[in-house]
């Protein structure tokens, strides 16, 4: 979108020189037909009309060209194109307001030209390298003198960039053309100062001297800081002594080495002594496992025979003891029974003796009455066994019994 937007004056201006070039062929095709005109009748018809179609190309011209002019000049004097990995700060040159305080990003921002000037920073990383020109470095290397009194040679490279959203804080300070060398004198300066605080032999350390580049960072972005500057890291990759005490240097590593080697070869020998003697301990430690194991076994053995004669006995109690149990039951099932069996006999016969008595055959005549059901009785009169109703005697008789 906003490359569409920042060719748009250039697609203008074509326009407006193609509606141009048109409007001057038709011009010079008019006046050629004008003199034509004037010398033959036969044309003096189609002049008008052609007077009139340049007239009409013509005002449909001069409307395009103004309003492409237009165009172009809203384009033109009401934006500003910031540049890529650039900050840009707008300065207002009218009213006494001054500069924006903001950091404007890449791309296209409104801005009327006359009214407002801008400044543009590199938002990109710079890097101050001291050290050697067939290196590529830019800046001299560093020559400082160790805390034990030794000159060394140091190669070092510091890479900064301007701060977030202060870059408008730059401009204001008039910093836009010195904040590099004075990020320069300031780093400079710093790491002769720490770096100075070591020693021959910390500069042999790679560990050592990372420690102190970490710790001299915050001091060299405290300083920094009013140049609204910041940096990332400082990193030392070269170290130079002179010559002699390279040789006196070497020499004294080569000893540490040695000293080394042979501090390593005394470990190592304590170390196969420490294994010899840790295979006797392992060698008595398996005798006296073996010994104990056997021990364990043998107290196990004892343990499950012991057991097994507490079962087998525990079998044959409780064998007996079922046993008797069994038999205590059933006898107790049989006396049970037998009294049961009495007790219903018993009560088979005092049923019959009820039964057999006059109170037993009334109560069974009148259960035998309630249950039966004559619905018809037909009886012949003139049959002399078929007892009178009106006798009720015989009836009773007839239907109980007679009384013994």
């Amino acid at each position: 979108m906003f490359a569409w937007i920042a060719t748009l004056p250039s697609r203008v201006a074509a326009g407006a020189r193609a509606y141009f070039a048109a409007s001057g062929r038709l011009l010079r095709g008019g006046a050629r037909l004008a003199g034509r005109g004037l010398r033959s009748r036969w044309i003096a018809t189609p002049f008008r009309f052609g007077v009139r179609a340049f007239a009409s190309t013509s005002r449909v011209a001069a409307v395009g060209g103004s309003l492409a002019l237009a165009a172009f000049g809203v384009l033109w004097g009401g934006f500003e194109r910031v540049p890529i990995a650039t900050i840009g700060v707008q300065q207002s040159l009218w009213g006494g307001e001054g500069l924006v305080e903001h950091d404007f990003a890449p791309g296209l921002r409104r801005s009327t030209r006359g009214l407002s000037a801008w400044h543009f920073l590199d938002a990109r990383t710079h890097f101050l390298r001291f050290g050697w020109e067939s290196d590529g470095a830019d800046l001299p290397v560093l020559d400082l003198r160790t805390k034990d009194g030794n000159e060394v040679k140091i190669g070092v490279t510091v890479p900064f960039r301007i701060k977030s959203g202060e870059g408008w804080m730059l401009v204001r300070d008039g910093l836009k053309s010195s904040y590099h060398a004075l990020a320069r004198t300031t780093t400079q300066s710093l790491l002769m100062q720490e770096l100075a605080e070591l020693s021959s032999t910390d500069f042999a350390s790679t560990v050592t001297r990372q420690a102190r580049c970490r710790d001299a960072l915050p001091k060299l972005n405290a300083l920094l800081a009013p140049y609204h500057l910041e940096a990332e890291s400082i990193q030392v990759h070269q170290v130079l002594f002179w010559i002699e005490y390279e040789k006196k240097l070497q020499a004294k590593q080569l000893t540490k080495q040695q000293a080394l080697e042979a501090e390593a070869a005394t470990e190592v020998e304590e170390e196969r002594r420490s294994h010899t003697l840790a295979e006797e301990i392992d060698a008595e430690e398996k005798r006296v496992r073996a010994e104990q194991d056997k021990a364990i076994e043998t107290v196990v053995a004892e343990a499950q025979l012991e057991l097994a004669r507490i079962k087998s006995d525990a079998k044959s109690y409780d064998e007996l003891v079922r046993a008797r149990a069994t038999a205590e039951l059933e006898r107790a099932t049989a006396q049970g029974n037998l009294a049961i069996t009495k007790a219903e006999a018993l009560r088979e016969e005092l049923v019959q003796r009820i039964h057999e008595s006059a109170g037993g055959r009334i109560l069974l005549a009148r259960s035998a009455a309630e249950k039966l059901r004559i619905r018809t009785v037909t009886l012949d009169s003139r049959d002399p066994r078929v007892p009178n109703p009106m006798d009720l005697d015989a009836m009773v008789a007839l239907l109980v019994g007679k009384a013994r």
